[in-house]
């Protein structure tokens, strides 16, 4: 039977090819509730047939995100880590081709979800996967801020090939947002911290990267106007501008959330920082010196008042060393 399934899928994709999206547009409707279905194909040979009917699919359609959180649901749990290396690429692809039709965001979202997979190998797969979204489009069209949290869980990994991957989707980030990634990485260990500086030290004098693959709305941008003036040059150093991702100049502030420092400190903050000790003193204003490295951006609040009103005292302190 799953024989009769490949044969049907390879003549969709035949079919979806040669529709027109403008004047056929309700051929297309009529497959969508099926996309899914053909991801998870439980046949090997029929799956990846399966997969490239969706690509197909997705290529032509005039609605093709209208199932994105289906398929990429089902990529991400049956075809990223299949034993079949031509399902493994066609999914990669198809992820990437789902980003290329509309924006990675939601793309990379749902891969995020397979950072939870039980199998390593699903897990590993998922952040690989993540990385070449970044790698080809940039992190303009990226949530950044939920995808850098996300990073703790393949980091954290009992597997060693997971944590490599988390290592190179890291590295990739780094090219693109430069020193700006570092606060978010506060909380690894001072070890992997000191490997993953190293790796950036190497790529840091690299050429900055370039969107590499197009979205289907600037591919269209980029389309010259019929009426429009021969000897009007060809603006290659606009676009190359307006696709560069000015990632390196940003602000680690805009990225990180507030944080209420005064649930960092010790609970006896206030009986230490005012200790007749000065070694009290000292460590109390040491702990909070710590949780400060940590928290670039703090929710303003009475009690962050207080700390800072507190901490002034000290410049005048009668100990040097405090």
């Amino acid at each position: 039977v799953w024989k009769v399934r490949m044969n049907a899928y390879n003549d969709l994709a035949k079919e979806l090819k040669q529709l027109d999206p403008e004047r056929e547009a309700g051929q297309f409707s009529n497959y969508e509730g099926y996309l899914s279905k053909m991801v998870l194909d439980t046949n090997m040979a029929a799956q990846e047939a399966g997969i490239l009917a969706v690509a197909a699919f997705v290529e032509n359609a005039p609605n093709p995100t209208r199932r994105r959180e289906e398929i990429v649901a089902g990529i991400v749990g049956k075809c990223l880590s299949a034993t079949k290396a031509g399902t493994r690429t066609s999914s990669k692809d198809l992820l990437l081709l789902l980003s290329e039709v509309d924006t990675p965001g939601p793309v990379v979202t749902g891969v995020i979800e397979g950072f939870d997979a039980k199998q390593p190998k699903a897990v590993a797969a998922a952040v690989t996967a993540v990385k070449e979204i970044v790698h080809a489009f940039g992190i303009k069209f990226i949530g950044l801020k939920p995808l850098l949290k996300s990073l703790a869980k393949p980091f954290a990994h009992k597997d060693n090939a997971v944590r490599t991957e988390a290592q190179h989707l890291t590295v990739e980030l780094y090219r693109w947002m430069g020193p700006a990634i570092m606060p978010s990485l506060q909380d690894l260990p001072p070890v992997l911290l000191k490997e993953l500086e190293t790796q950036f030290s190497g790529v840091a004098k690299d050429p900055p990267p370039k969107q590499e693959r197009l979205l289907r709305s600037q591919q269209e941008a980029d389309e010259p106007a019929e009426s429009a003036p021969t000897d009007a040059g060809n603006g290659d150093g606009d676009d190359a501008d307006e696709r560069a991702d000015a990632g390196p100049g940003m602000d680690p502030w805009d990225l990180a959330d507030a944080v209420d420092i005064t649930k960092k400190l010790p609970d006896e903050y206030y009986e230490l920082i005012g200790s007749k000790k000065w070694k009290e003193r000292k460590e109390v204003i040491e702990a909070l010196f710590e949780a400060l490295k940590k928290s670039i951006r703090l929710q303003m609040n009475p009690g962050t008042g207080d700390v800072i009103q507190e901490l002034g005292k000290k410049i005048a302190d009668t100990n040097i060393i405090v």
